[in-house]
């Protein structure tokens, strides 16, 4: 039986069919009841793409949204349209954090973006990454609200805020990052930047905004659905119409204050449409209305899908050698995958005791199957090495008792102890492996020992050693050499 055979298939065709043609015959009478000054602007946003570029699940990813927005939103090039992002645009599988985001710059810029706010993830190659993809992008990365220390300006790499003339409609749009910056990334990656207080970055700008003469301002952002809604007050004071945002990785639609907020969800997964009525002559906003949209069912766009295939056969090309098997995969946060990568670590560092990572570094699982090299640097995508540090059971104890970190080496469950069943001992001291990152990251680190010992160790390169080692297959597969027990009292 043929793909699209059978009554009830036909049938549904014919009422989709009978249903396009009832909304355009709306959208024509609307069109011609409406007066010649209005003036109509669809935003299409996306945040949080992370470089899901192939999609989570095959058929969602850029080649299919972008196919979305032609058939099902009637995206043209030269149509009444504004394709946005949130930021957090390139770090995540290997196909574009191998690259350094340059696979996602690629991307985007085919998919005719034209801005981008700037996330905390946007640093995770450093200035010098920023800067590179920065250079290959065909549209700005915007924040108001980041200041070079040295001197309060904003760096060479962000734009405050662009107008963009659509269907006649000048649109400022200003753009954000979130102020958690300096520990969401890198610190040390981040550390020649201040972020100011989001109020204060709009109350600067907002003069000079408006200088441009703009018919409506929106604000995209990398901020969570409540910081916008505690925003929105302001900015429905200072005529700003729309507050996109991200980080949060969630879906969210609220109006606040006479202010449409959204956030489209993450990884390609979805995507927002924001529609706007203006009335050039009137100046006056007609009309907002948001809705959010699931990347499933489009036809992939041929262009797009050329560049997917290109960075898809050089990833292949450096990282498709299979190390490891797994019958049922590993998943992100599971007590298995928790453990295994301290657990490498230990194996490499045999004179150390313990280890500890923060759970945010995981960033995907293992799937069922043969494991590649290409899943590893997915699930560990970041710039990080690994330190060595000693402290007293005392100060490990505290460690581990504030901070939620995944563990090596030892327990907390049914009180604190080694692997082995010894207990740690308040005044012995203890060898702990951490990334630069944490070291960087949590202050108390730098008190117990100031003096750490830099391996120069990638932190991913010891689970490749680890897993290959092992040797696991489909008849001793992964799991087989897995501690899938929690080592954290619930």
């Amino acid at each position: 039986m043929g793909l699209f055979s059978g009554r009830k298939i036909s049938l549904r065709f014919v009422i989709i069919a009978i249903g396009l043609a009832a909304g355009n015959c709306r959208m024509a009478e609307r069109a011609n009841d409406r007066s010649p000054s209005v003036r109509e602007l669809t935003i299409l946003y996306t945040n949080d793409e992370h470089g899901w570029m192939e999609g989570v699940e095959a058929g969602r990813g850029a080649a299919e949204m972008f196919g979305l927005w032609k058939a099902r939103e009637g995206y043209s090039v030269d149509g009444p349209y504004l394709i946005l992002s949130g930021g957090d645009m390139w770090t995540g599988p290997a196909i574009s954090t191998w690259f350094g985001g340059e696979s996602m710059v690629e991307i985007m810029n085919a998919m005719g973006y034209n801005a981008a706010a700037l996330g905390n993830h946007e640093f995770d190659f450093k200035t010098e990454g920023l800067l590179s993809r920065r250079a290959e992008s065909a549209f700005p990365y915007l924040s108001a609200n980041i200041r070079l220390k040295e001197n309060g300006q904003p760096p060479e790499f962000v734009t405050p805020y662009v107008i963009e003339v659509v269907n006649d409609l000048r649109v400022g749009i200003i753009g954000l990052t979130t102020t958690s910056t300096p520990y969401t990334a890198f610190p040390d990656f981040v550390a020649a930047y201040t972020f100011i207080d989001y109020r204060q970055a709009l109350a600067d700008i907002l003069p000079a905004v408006n200088a441009d003469s703009p018919d409506v301002i929106i604000v995209i952002s990398h901020l969570c659905g409540q910081e916008l809604e505690t925003l929105s007050a302001f900015a429905g004071d200072h005529g700003i119409v729309l507050l996109a945002g991200g980080h949060c990785h969630s879906s969210y639609e609220s109006r606040a204050n006479g202010v449409q907020v959204i956030l489209a969800g993450s990884f390609m997964k979805s995507y927002g449409r924001i529609d706007l009525e203006y009335d050039i002559e009137a100046d006056r906003l007609l009309s907002i209305s948001t809705s959010i949209q699931i990347n499933a069912g489009g036809a992939p766009d041929a262009a797009v899908a050329a560049v997917v295939a290109k960075w898809s056969n050089l990833v292949d090309l450096e990282l498709a050698e299979v190390i490891a098997f797994s019958s049922y995969g590993v998943e992100q946060h599971s007590d298995a995958m928790h453990n295994l990568v301290p657990d490498a670590w230990l194996w490499r560092f045999t004179q150390a005791a313990v280890a500890t990572t923060n759970y945010g570094g995981y960033r995907q699982g293992f799937p069922a199957g043969d494991i590649s090299l290409a899943d590893v640097v997915g699930v560990l995508p970041f710039l990080n090495s690994l330190y060595m540090i000693d402290l007293t059971g005392l100060e490990l104890i505290n460690f581990v008792s504030s901070q939620d970190v995944a563990l090596g080496g030892m327990t907390t469950v049914g009180g604190f102890a080694l692997n082995d069943g010894s207990a740690i001992i308040n005044d012995s001291v203890y060898t702990m492996i951490v990334t630069d990152y944490m070291y960087s990251a949590f202050d108390e680190l730098k008190t117990y020992d100031a003096t750490p010992v830099e391996t120069g160790i990638h932190w991913r390169q010891p689970v490749i050693d680890w897993l290959i080692n092992a040797n696991s297959s489909q008849a001793a597969p992964l799991e087989t050499f897995l501690d899938s027990a929690a080592r954290r009292q619930p």
